[in-house]
Protein backbone atom coordinates (compact mmCIF):
# COMPACT_ATOMS: atom_id res chain seq x y z
CA UNK A 1 0.00 0.00 0.00
CA UNK A 2 2.71 2.47 0.92
CA UNK A 3 4.68 1.71 -2.25
CA UNK A 4 1.68 2.11 -4.55
CA UNK A 5 0.67 5.38 -2.90
CA UNK A 6 4.19 6.82 -3.12
CA UNK A 7 4.45 5.97 -6.81
CA UNK A 8 1.12 7.64 -7.45
CA UNK A 9 2.14 10.77 -5.57
CA UNK A 10 5.14 11.09 -7.86
CA UNK A 11 3.34 10.06 -11.02
CA UNK A 12 0.37 12.37 -10.64
CA UNK A 13 2.31 15.47 -9.66
CA UNK A 14 1.98 17.40 -12.94
CA UNK A 15 4.34 20.39 -12.57
CA UNK A 16 7.74 21.73 -14.32
CA UNK A 17 10.79 24.11 -14.54
CA UNK A 18 10.95 26.79 -17.22
CA UNK A 19 14.05 25.43 -18.96
CA UNK A 20 12.36 23.32 -21.63
CA UNK A 21 8.96 25.02 -21.96
CA UNK A 22 8.12 27.38 -24.79
CA UNK A 23 5.90 29.57 -22.58
CA UNK A 24 4.41 30.03 -19.12
CA UNK A 25 1.77 27.30 -19.23
CA UNK A 26 0.59 27.70 -15.65
CA UNK A 27 -0.47 31.34 -15.61
CA UNK A 28 -4.16 30.32 -15.51
CA UNK A 29 -3.57 28.57 -12.19
CA UNK A 30 -4.58 31.42 -9.90
CA UNK A 31 -5.63 30.93 -6.25
CA UNK A 32 -9.05 29.29 -6.23
CA UNK A 33 -8.66 27.45 -9.55
CA UNK A 34 -8.75 23.68 -9.84
CA UNK A 35 -8.39 20.81 -12.32
CA UNK A 36 -9.72 17.26 -12.12
CA UNK A 37 -8.07 14.26 -13.78
CA UNK A 38 -8.66 10.55 -14.21
CA UNK A 39 -5.52 8.41 -13.92
CA UNK A 40 -5.41 4.92 -15.41
CA UNK A 41 -2.69 2.28 -15.09
CA UNK A 42 -2.13 -0.88 -17.12
CA UNK A 43 -1.29 -2.67 -13.86
CA UNK A 44 -4.51 -4.26 -12.46
CA UNK A 45 -3.12 -3.76 -8.94
CA UNK A 46 -3.48 0.01 -9.38
CA UNK A 47 -7.14 1.15 -9.41
CA UNK A 48 -8.23 4.08 -11.51
CA UNK A 49 -7.79 7.31 -9.57
CA UNK A 50 -9.70 10.58 -9.70
CA UNK A 51 -7.24 13.35 -8.82
CA UNK A 52 -8.34 16.91 -8.06
CA UNK A 53 -5.66 19.60 -7.93
CA UNK A 54 -6.52 22.96 -6.38
CA UNK A 55 -4.44 26.08 -5.92
CA UNK A 56 -5.21 27.37 -2.46
CA UNK A 57 -4.76 30.93 -1.26
CA UNK A 58 -1.15 32.03 -0.78
CA UNK A 59 0.36 31.92 2.71
CA UNK A 60 2.14 35.27 3.15
CA UNK A 61 3.25 35.19 -0.48
CA UNK A 62 4.01 31.46 -0.50
CA UNK A 63 1.91 29.54 -3.08
CA UNK A 64 -0.06 26.54 -1.81
CA UNK A 65 -1.58 23.62 -3.68
CA UNK A 66 -3.81 20.72 -2.67
CA UNK A 67 -4.06 17.26 -4.21
CA UNK A 68 -7.03 14.99 -3.49
CA UNK A 69 -6.82 11.36 -4.63
CA UNK A 70 -9.97 9.21 -4.82
CA UNK A 71 -9.66 5.52 -5.70
CA UNK A 72 -13.39 4.92 -5.70
CA UNK A 73 -13.31 3.16 -2.35
CA UNK A 74 -10.31 0.91 -2.99
CA UNK A 75 -8.26 2.95 -0.53
CA UNK A 76 -9.20 5.76 1.86
CA UNK A 77 -9.45 9.17 0.22
CA UNK A 78 -6.05 10.87 0.43
CA UNK A 79 -5.54 14.62 0.62
CA UNK A 80 -2.12 16.30 0.52
CA UNK A 81 -1.23 20.00 0.75
CA UNK A 82 2.09 21.65 -0.11
CA UNK A 83 3.47 25.13 0.52
CA UNK A 84 6.20 26.49 -1.74
CA UNK A 85 8.87 29.00 -0.82
CA UNK A 86 8.27 32.73 -1.10
CA UNK A 87 9.06 33.99 -4.60
CA UNK A 88 8.25 30.68 -6.28
CA UNK A 89 7.26 31.44 -9.90
CA UNK A 90 4.04 29.44 -10.17
CA UNK A 91 3.26 30.77 -13.65
CA UNK A 92 6.37 29.13 -15.15
CA UNK A 93 7.55 26.47 -12.71
CA UNK A 94 4.37 24.87 -11.39
CA UNK A 95 4.99 21.47 -12.95
CA UNK A 96 8.25 21.10 -11.01
CA UNK A 97 7.21 22.51 -7.67
CA UNK A 98 8.86 19.69 -5.71
CA UNK A 99 12.25 21.33 -5.16
CA UNK A 100 10.53 24.46 -3.81
CA UNK A 101 8.38 22.80 -1.12
CA UNK A 102 8.97 24.26 2.35
CA UNK A 103 6.01 22.70 4.19
CA UNK A 104 3.27 20.14 3.71
CA UNK A 105 0.59 18.03 5.35
CA UNK A 106 -1.29 14.85 4.53
CA UNK A 107 -4.33 12.90 5.65
CA UNK A 108 -7.98 13.04 4.66
CA UNK A 109 -10.62 15.74 4.28
CA UNK A 110 -11.12 15.95 8.06
CA UNK A 111 -7.64 15.44 9.53
CA UNK A 112 -4.29 16.77 8.28
CA UNK A 113 -0.94 15.91 9.83
CA UNK A 114 1.96 18.28 9.15
CA UNK A 115 5.05 16.72 7.58
CA UNK A 116 8.26 17.02 9.55
CA UNK A 117 11.37 18.59 8.01
CA UNK A 118 12.87 15.23 6.99
CA UNK A 119 9.68 14.19 5.18
CA UNK A 120 9.52 17.52 3.34
CA UNK A 121 13.14 17.08 2.29
CA UNK A 122 12.54 13.49 1.10
CA UNK A 123 9.52 14.55 -0.98
CA UNK A 124 11.43 17.47 -2.52
CA UNK A 125 14.42 15.31 -3.41
CA UNK A 126 12.33 12.60 -5.08
CA UNK A 127 9.92 14.65 -7.19
CA UNK A 128 10.96 14.63 -10.85
CA UNK A 129 11.92 17.76 -12.81
CA UNK A 130 10.26 17.39 -16.20
CA UNK A 131 11.06 20.82 -17.61
CA UNK A 132 14.76 20.05 -17.76
CA UNK A 133 14.15 16.93 -19.86
CA UNK A 134 11.39 17.84 -22.32
CA UNK A 135 11.58 18.18 -26.11
CA UNK A 136 8.91 20.18 -27.94
CA UNK A 137 7.13 18.07 -30.57
CA UNK A 138 4.48 20.43 -31.94
CA UNK A 139 0.94 21.68 -31.38
CA UNK A 140 -2.09 19.37 -31.47
CA UNK A 141 -5.78 19.41 -30.58
CA UNK A 142 -6.39 17.03 -27.67
CA UNK A 143 -9.89 16.41 -26.33
CA UNK A 144 -11.05 19.59 -28.05
CA UNK A 145 -8.26 21.76 -26.59
CA UNK A 146 -5.28 23.19 -28.45
CA UNK A 147 -2.18 21.95 -26.67
CA UNK A 148 1.59 21.80 -27.09
CA UNK A 149 3.14 18.35 -26.96
CA UNK A 150 6.43 17.61 -25.20
CA UNK A 151 8.27 14.27 -25.00
CA UNK A 152 10.60 13.36 -22.16
CA UNK A 153 12.60 10.62 -20.49
CA UNK A 154 13.82 10.87 -16.89
CA UNK A 155 15.40 8.63 -14.29
CA UNK A 156 13.14 8.07 -11.30
CA UNK A 157 14.11 7.14 -7.73
CA UNK A 158 15.47 3.60 -7.75
CA UNK A 159 16.31 1.58 -10.88
CA UNK A 160 13.44 2.90 -13.02
CA UNK A 161 12.96 5.11 -16.08
CA UNK A 162 9.89 7.21 -16.90
CA UNK A 163 9.31 8.08 -20.57
CA UNK A 164 6.28 9.83 -21.97
CA UNK A 165 4.51 12.86 -23.38
CA UNK A 166 2.83 15.92 -21.88
CA UNK A 167 0.16 17.94 -23.66
CA UNK A 168 0.04 21.43 -22.11
CA UNK A 169 -2.29 24.40 -22.53
CA UNK A 170 -1.93 27.82 -20.94
CA UNK A 171 -5.74 28.19 -21.02
CA UNK A 172 -6.54 25.67 -18.27
CA UNK A 173 -5.59 25.59 -14.58
CA UNK A 174 -2.52 23.42 -13.88
CA UNK A 175 -1.71 23.39 -17.59
CA UNK A 176 -1.92 19.64 -18.21
CA UNK A 177 -4.50 18.38 -20.72
CA UNK A 178 -3.06 14.89 -20.99
CA UNK A 179 0.00 12.94 -19.83
CA UNK A 180 0.87 9.45 -21.07
CA UNK A 181 3.98 7.65 -19.88
CA UNK A 182 5.58 4.32 -19.14
CA UNK A 183 7.68 3.35 -16.12
CA UNK A 184 10.27 0.67 -16.76
CA UNK A 185 11.68 -1.20 -13.77
CA UNK A 186 13.98 -3.99 -14.93
CA UNK A 187 11.87 -6.23 -17.15
CA UNK A 188 8.55 -4.77 -15.99
CA UNK A 189 6.92 -1.95 -17.97
CA UNK A 190 3.75 -0.25 -16.73
CA UNK A 191 1.74 2.23 -18.77
CA UNK A 192 -0.06 5.23 -17.26
CA UNK A 193 -2.46 7.82 -18.62
CA UNK A 194 -3.82 11.00 -17.06
CA UNK A 195 -6.68 12.89 -18.73
CA UNK A 196 -8.23 16.23 -17.81
CA UNK A 197 -11.97 15.78 -17.21
CA UNK A 198 -12.96 19.13 -15.66
CA UNK A 199 -11.52 22.44 -14.46
CA UNK A 200 -12.72 25.75 -13.13
CA UNK A 201 -12.45 28.48 -10.52
CA UNK A 202 -14.04 28.91 -7.12
CA UNK A 203 -15.40 26.09 -4.97
CA UNK A 204 -14.63 22.65 -6.36
CA UNK A 205 -17.95 20.93 -7.09
CA UNK A 206 -18.61 17.53 -5.57
CA UNK A 207 -19.94 16.59 -8.99
CA UNK A 208 -18.61 17.87 -12.30
CA UNK A 209 -21.79 16.59 -13.92
CA UNK A 210 -24.21 18.27 -11.54
CA UNK A 211 -27.74 17.19 -12.41
CA UNK A 212 -31.12 18.24 -11.06
CA UNK A 213 -32.41 15.96 -8.34
CA UNK A 214 -35.08 14.55 -10.64
CA UNK A 215 -32.34 13.28 -12.97
CA UNK A 216 -30.30 11.57 -10.22
CA UNK A 217 -32.24 8.35 -10.72
CA UNK A 218 -30.78 5.69 -13.00
CA UNK A 219 -31.02 2.04 -13.85
CA UNK A 220 -27.81 0.10 -13.31
CA UNK A 221 -27.16 0.06 -17.06
CA UNK A 222 -27.77 3.81 -17.43
CA UNK A 223 -25.39 4.66 -14.58
CA UNK A 224 -22.77 2.26 -15.95
CA UNK A 225 -23.05 3.44 -19.56
CA UNK A 226 -22.81 7.11 -18.49
CA UNK A 227 -19.62 6.42 -16.53
CA UNK A 228 -21.13 7.32 -13.14
CA UNK A 229 -20.29 4.13 -11.23
CA UNK A 230 -17.59 1.52 -10.67
CA UNK A 231 -18.50 -2.10 -10.07
CA UNK A 232 -16.15 -4.42 -8.19
CA UNK A 233 -17.19 -8.04 -8.64
CA UNK A 234 -16.10 -11.22 -6.86
CA UNK A 235 -17.32 -14.59 -8.09
CA UNK A 236 -18.55 -17.00 -5.41
CA UNK A 237 -16.52 -20.09 -6.28
CA UNK A 238 -18.72 -22.34 -4.12
CA UNK A 239 -21.52 -21.95 -6.67
CA UNK A 240 -21.13 -23.68 -10.03
CA UNK A 241 -20.65 -21.81 -13.31
CA UNK A 242 -20.14 -18.48 -11.58
CA UNK A 243 -23.86 -18.15 -10.96
CA UNK A 244 -23.43 -16.06 -7.81
CA UNK A 245 -21.40 -12.86 -7.82
CA UNK A 246 -20.88 -10.30 -5.05
CA UNK A 247 -20.91 -6.68 -6.28
CA UNK A 248 -19.55 -3.58 -4.57
CA UNK A 249 -20.96 -0.58 -6.44
CA UNK A 250 -19.54 2.91 -5.88
CA UNK A 251 -20.39 6.32 -7.31
CA UNK A 252 -17.53 8.02 -9.13
CA UNK A 253 -16.55 11.52 -8.03
CA UNK A 254 -18.13 13.13 -11.09
CA UNK A 255 -21.50 11.47 -10.38
CA UNK A 256 -24.50 13.21 -8.75
CA UNK A 257 -24.46 12.61 -5.00
CA UNK A 258 -26.64 11.12 -3.72
CA UNK A 259 -28.20 9.19 -6.57
CA UNK A 260 -30.51 6.21 -6.86
CA UNK A 261 -29.39 3.28 -9.00
CA UNK A 262 -31.88 0.48 -9.53
CA UNK A 263 -31.05 -3.06 -10.60
CA UNK A 264 -34.23 -3.93 -12.54
CA UNK A 265 -36.11 -7.20 -12.30
CA UNK A 266 -34.83 -9.66 -14.88
CA UNK A 267 -31.66 -9.55 -16.94
CA UNK A 268 -29.30 -6.56 -17.25
CA UNK A 269 -26.42 -6.68 -19.72
CA UNK A 270 -23.35 -4.46 -19.14
CA UNK A 271 -20.90 -4.30 -22.04
CA UNK A 272 -17.28 -4.78 -20.89
CA UNK A 273 -15.60 -5.82 -24.17
CA UNK A 274 -12.49 -8.00 -23.71
CA UNK A 275 -12.30 -10.46 -21.99
CA UNK A 276 -15.97 -11.02 -21.07
CA UNK A 277 -17.81 -9.14 -23.83
CA UNK A 278 -20.97 -8.69 -21.71
CA UNK A 279 -21.48 -9.05 -17.97
CA UNK A 280 -25.09 -10.25 -17.59
CA UNK A 281 -26.90 -10.36 -14.27
CA UNK A 282 -30.40 -11.63 -13.48
CA UNK A 283 -32.35 -10.23 -10.53
CA UNK A 284 -35.61 -11.82 -9.25
CA UNK A 285 -36.87 -8.38 -8.21
CA UNK A 286 -36.01 -4.71 -8.60
CA UNK A 287 -33.28 -3.54 -6.19
CA UNK A 288 -33.03 0.24 -5.65
CA UNK A 289 -29.64 1.33 -4.28
CA UNK A 290 -28.73 4.74 -2.84
CA UNK A 291 -25.18 5.77 -3.71
CA UNK A 292 -23.00 8.73 -2.80
CA UNK A 293 -19.36 9.54 -3.42
CA UNK A 294 -18.35 8.63 0.14
CA UNK A 295 -19.72 5.10 0.48
CA UNK A 296 -20.51 2.18 -1.82
CA UNK A 297 -23.24 -0.46 -1.69
CA UNK A 298 -22.86 -4.26 -1.57
CA UNK A 299 -25.27 -6.63 -3.28
CA UNK A 300 -25.29 -10.28 -4.39
CA UNK A 301 -26.59 -11.07 -7.88
CA UNK A 302 -27.05 -14.07 -10.16
CA UNK A 303 -24.80 -14.13 -13.23
CA UNK A 304 -26.40 -15.23 -16.50
CA UNK A 305 -25.23 -15.72 -20.08
CA UNK A 306 -23.36 -18.45 -21.91
CA UNK A 307 -19.97 -16.72 -21.38
CA UNK A 308 -19.25 -15.83 -17.76
CA UNK A 309 -16.64 -14.90 -15.19
CA UNK A 310 -16.17 -18.28 -13.55
CA UNK A 311 -13.86 -17.32 -10.70
CA UNK A 312 -11.75 -14.44 -9.39
CA UNK A 313 -12.26 -10.70 -9.03
CA UNK A 314 -12.59 -7.82 -11.48
CA UNK A 315 -13.60 -4.17 -11.73
CA UNK A 316 -15.61 -2.61 -14.55
CA UNK A 317 -16.50 0.99 -15.36
CA UNK A 318 -17.04 3.22 -18.39
CA UNK A 319 -14.86 6.21 -19.27
CA UNK A 320 -15.76 8.55 -22.14
CA UNK A 321 -18.09 5.90 -23.52
CA UNK A 322 -15.47 3.14 -23.49
CA UNK A 323 -15.65 0.17 -21.10
CA UNK A 324 -12.66 -0.44 -18.82
CA UNK A 325 -11.91 -3.84 -17.25
CA UNK A 326 -9.26 -4.63 -14.66
CA UNK A 327 -8.79 -7.77 -12.64
CA UNK A 328 -7.74 -11.41 -12.72
CA UNK A 329 -10.99 -13.29 -13.27
CA UNK A 330 -11.16 -16.52 -15.25
CA UNK A 331 -13.66 -16.19 -18.12
CA UNK A 332 -15.16 -19.07 -20.06
CA UNK A 333 -18.30 -20.77 -21.37
CA UNK A 334 -20.86 -22.38 -19.11
CA UNK A 335 -20.42 -26.15 -19.03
Amino acid sequence: MRRIYFVLVLAVAPFAVAAGWKKAYFGATKPGTWARYVDHSSDPANPDMTVTLTRLGDDEGRPQIEMKMDSGGKYPLALTRYTMKSGFDADRDLLDYGQSIVAGAGGDADTQTAFDANTVKLIAENMPAYGLAVTFKGSEVVDGKKADRYSYSIKRPGPSIESGDYWLSDAVPFGVVRNTFTITEGEKTTKFERKLVASGAGAVPVSTAAAPAKEAVFTLKEAYDEGLIRIDAEVDETVKNGEKVHLHITAKEEAPSPMTVTIPKGKTSLHVDIPLDDFIIDSPSAKPLTLNTEKGVDVDVKQAGEQRALKGKFQITTYEGQPLWTGSATVGPVK
